[in-house]
């Protein structure tokens, strides 16, 4: 679809998220899923920008995402998505250097996704995290969602060194922002609208 489409890359969810109702899509561990996606990319030319959702949370051992960097690697993917859902500084900064130093291994990138309803939920936590970090190979992914719904100005993009950004989730959603986490969390999922749809 991407082909027929026009475009020239797609972003995959392969790191299983653990939802209720999730349908996987781990090519780390589904031999035949990582050889039916190679042969796309190769007979369609539409490249794999990036995976997710590398998360850091309470009790993550980041070794776990191994498996899955190094079969997107053997895939040519450069970069890996993360978000932070724990609140402890220190623990989230050592997780997301841990997490850093595990990609660099496969010339990957590590870029935070600031969520409204998650830990590190705006653009100046998450540039105080990646300074903090001192690794070269990270990113920051604007949710366009996410970057309304934290209300970030657009000035604050000014101080991001240009490099941190490697791609965007380009987005619209209604004006009204949810004030509790099950509605933000909702609509984020399930109710997202095309580019111009909405107010952003």
């Amino acid at each position: 679809i991407a082909s027929r489409a026009g475009y020239n890359t797609v972003s995959l969810r392969t790191i299983p998220m653990g939802l209720a109702g999730e349908v996987t899509h781990d090519i780390a561990r589904d031999k035949n899923l990582f050889n039916e996606t190679k042969h796309a990319i190769e007979e369609t030319g539409v490249k794999i920008n990036d995976i997710e959702n590398a998360k850091i949370y309470d009790g993550v051992d980041i070794k776990d995402y191994e498996p899955s960097l190094e079969a997107a690697a053997k895939l040519g993917v450069r970069h890996v998505l993360t978000n932070i859902w724990t609140s402890n500084k220190k623990y989230y900064t050592e997780k997301f250097c841990e997490l850093c130093e595990l990609a660099a291994k496969y010339s990957q990138t590590v870029n935070v996704e600031f969520v409204t309803w998650a830990s590190v939920n705006n653009l100046q936590t998450t540039k105080e995290l990646l300074l903090d970090s001192g690794f070269e190979n990270v990113g920051i992914v604007v949710d366009v969602l996410h970057f309304y719904r934290s209300k970030v100005k657009l000035d604050e993009l000014n101080s991001i060194p240009k490099q941190w950004f490697n791609y965007i989730h380009l987005c619209d959603c209604e004006k009204e922002i949810p004030t509790d986490e099950e509605s933000l969390i909702h609509t984020g999922r399930v109710e997202r609208l095309y580019p111009g749809e909405g107010a952003i």
